[in-house]
């Protein structure tokens, strides 16, 4: 009795003509799954760019928010001077959008809560809004960033 195999797969490798094939098959399987996907169109800009703008913003937020929290840092905070005794602290009013240099999509807000979480120490809290570009105008979006001072003797 004779046996017959079938190899889907010669031992000597692929052709040329073979390879040509998948990867045009793979590419249109790509392309669909790339229309798909960024289909969510913000602002005339694809998902790939809309992504990259709202991380331009988010990122941009939070550098001015890190930038205003080490500029409080160098307050004083103890018993014999109080640089945290209004909220916002004096020289650290709100400003609004267009109000900070070469931002003009960005507002900052800082506020300061006394004995939170505890006796002695404030909580500092920086908040910037933004606005991010849309299909229907502007979204006003925000990041907000935290830090703790306690009192100094």
């Amino acid at each position: 009795m004779r046996r017959f195999h079938i190899f889907l797969f010669s031992s000597r490798g692929f052709t040329l003509v073979e390879v040509l094939c998948a990867m045009a098959l793979i590419t249109i399987a790509l392309l669909g799954l790339t229309a798909t996907v960024g289909s969510g169109v913000v602002s005339g800009m694809t998902g790939g760019q809309a992504a990259t703008t709202r991380a331009y913003y988010v990122s941009t937020a939070t550098t001015l928010a890190q930038e205003r929290l080490e500029q409080l840092r160098r307050l004083t905070y103890s018993d014999s001077a109080d640089d945290f005794s209004s909220s916002p602290p004096s020289g650290f009013s709100d400003e609004d959008y267009g109000s900070i240099s070469g931002y003009s999509n960005f507002k900052r807000e800082v506020r300061v809560t006394s004995d939170s979480p505890a006796t002695n120490i404030k909580t500092i809290s920086v908040k910037i809004y933004y606005r991010l570009p849309t299909a229907t105008g502007r979204n006003e979006e925000s990041v907000i960033v935290y830090t703790l001072r306690a009192k100094r003797p």
